[in-house]
């Protein structure tokens, strides 16, 4: 098999199955995109239900505090009060606009805790942020304790966070209306076990607090489903299973965990995030493609095989077609010869007859010689038709224009059909307008008319009528040739000039190649002029036009 074709057929099968294979799997993303975005969707809204325990856990810390902080009495007695009597506070602080520290005093720290208290708040009070309130004087501040609207302290306070010891501290701070500011530092403690016990609990194990200083810790179980806090380092803080029945299998090693989910805490834990993950994914990625992939290959196999298959089988006939195309050629060139020879005695034979005295055996003679002769030119005309059929469509003889009687040419070509058309009982009319001579494809015009007689005298013969008529008009010679026979439907008219094209292809049918039209309409081309069918009303009529060269 050529290169060409192989290559050529490689891509007509390649080609619709790539663009097949990549609107699948473009198909088949969008829709995994689709689920995956769904699903996500119903994950976040699970996790949402502890996302507002967390919030309103955090409103309830803000109302408590803030109710301890403003009692009735002298500030620093109130914050001493309240960092004893409340376990979420493990230090309390008050300075003024310019920072300084009007509780605790050094004298209200116990001695062995002093300097790590000091520095605590110290620390803490470097990280508080500034008021703009007014400025109030030291002896004012000592004796100062205003009771506070508490809904304008609700509106006013807001948490800090600060980062201290094992991690994230948080600090509820509260603006006082003289420019003080008080702190309350929460006992990270008390707050992680009250966060924790605001988030669910495993379905059948319980979920556990993981150090988040040894956040790979082997004790850590491995749910099939689990809801993980992480703080913003990534770390895992606590667990939860979703599902009882995959909470009570519990794996010997740590599996690949895959995020499905992931919804952030509110301020102050905005950098801590609540996130599902399963041990297996719940849509696969990447693995859609493949029994795809292998599907289109499977089927580019078949089609190329029988692409191959139907190639090579075709490729074998057209070697065939062509050995018979070769024979035809050799043979029609062969019989070319001995037809001439037949021809050239037969006439000699009727020749040497006319000589002859009258009688009826000469008579007999004669007529049995014509019919030879009228069968060695219709033996001619066919070799000469599959010659010009057989060659290549745009390489037929070269146009020889020389001059020439166009109406004698017709006469001569006329001839050879008398005896047949005068059996047939023809009636022949002639319209002679160009008995002078004129430079054109002299072979063009005698290969036309000679294939339209031969088809009007296989198909046009009930008609019993023809009529050739020839012109000149616009440097150009015009031929019509009529007859009165059943026609050529209008729709038939181009598609009557390809090459073995019969209307009538019954029992009854006249016998013919149907190849005379295509011959005659490639003489035609060849020689420059127009081969086509014009209305008539009644049989066809058939139009020949040939360009005449001007003389120099």
């Amino acid at each position: 098999m050529p290169t060409r074709i192989l290559i050529a057929l490689v891509l007509l099968i390649a080609a619709p199955l790539l663009v097949l294979g990549w609107l699948s799997t473009s198909a088949i993303e969008a829709k995994d995109a689709a689920a995956r975005e769904s699903l996500q969707t119903i994950f976040e809204q699970r996790l949402s239900e502890p996302v507002v325990a967390v919030t309103r856990m955090l409103d309830e810390f803000q109302t408590t505090l803030l109710a301890a902080a403003n009692q009735e009495g002298d500030r620093p007695s109130v914050l001493a009060m309240l960092r004893r009597s409340e376990p979420l506070a493990r230090q309390t602080v008050w300075v003024d606009r310019q920072g300084r520290m009007l509780y605790p005093q050094r004298s209200d720290i116990a001695s062995p805790q002093k300097e790590s208290e000091i520095q605590l708040l110290q620390e803490l009070i470097r990280g508080r942020p500034t008021h703009q309130s007014r400025n109030m004087d030291r002896s004012e501040a000592k004796t100062a304790s205003p009771k506070l609207d508490p809904a304008k302290l609700l509106v006013e306070s807001y948490w800090g966070v600060w980062y201290y010891e094992q991690g994230l501290q948080l600090v509820l701070w509260i603006p006082g209306d003289k420019g003080d500011t008080i702190g309350i530092l929460l006992n990270r403690s008390a707050w992680m076990a009250e966060l924790v016990a605001n988030l669910p609990a495993s379905g059948t194990t319980a979920g556990i607090i993981i150090d988040s200083n040894n956040s790979d810790s082997s004790d850590a179980i491995s749910f099939g489903a689990r809801t993980t806090l992480l703080d913003a380092e990534e770390r895992r803080l606590y667990q939860w299973s979703i599902s009882p029945a995959l909470a009570s299998s519990v794996a010997t090693s740590d599996p690949i965990w895959h995020a499905v989910a992931a919804l952030p805490l509110p301020a102050p834990l905005s950098g801590w995030k609540l996130r599902y993950e399963t041990q297996q994914p719940l849509l696969s990625q990447g693995y859609h493609s493949l029994p795809i992939i292998l599907a289109l290959l499977g089927i580019g196999v078949m089609f190329l095989s029988l692409g191959i298959f139907l190639a090579t089988s075709l490729q074998r006939q057209l070697r065939l077609a062509a050995q018979q195309v070769s024979f035809s050629t050799q043979v029609s060139h062969e019989l070319r010869t001995p037809l001439t020879n037949i021809r050239l005695y037969t006439e000699m034979a009727e020749s040497d007859i006319q000589s002859m005295p009258a009688s009826s055996q000469t008579a007999s003679i004669a007529r049995r010689l014509q019919v030879i002769r009228m069968e060695s030119q219709r033996l001619s005309r066919l070799c000469a038709n599959v010659l010009a059929l057989v060659q290549e469509p745009h390489s037929g003889p070269a146009s020889k224009i020389r001059p020439c009687e166009p109406d004698a040419c017709i006469d001569t070509c006329l001839e050879q059909f008398l005896p047949t058309l005068e059996r047939l009982n023809f009636v022949i009319e002639r319209s002679e307008n160009a008995r002078c001579d004129l430079a054109i494809d002299q072979h063009a015009l005698e290969t036309v008319v000679i294939n339209l007689l031969s088809n009007i005298e296989k198909y046009a013969a009930e008609g019993k009528w023809l009529r050739i008529e020839s012109h000149v008009e616009s440097n150009e010679l015009v031929i019509r040739i009529a007859d009165h026979g059943p026609g050529i439907p209008r729709r038939q008219w181009k598609r009557i000039f390809l090459p073995f094209v019969r209307l009538q292809t019954g029992v009854n049918a006249p016998n013919g190649t149907g190849i005379g039209l295509s011959i005659a309409s490639q003489a035609t081309r060849h020689a420059g002029g127009a081969l086509q069918i014009v209305p008539a009303n009644r049989g066809t009529c058939i139009e020949l036009r040939l360009p005449i060269e001007q003389e120099s």
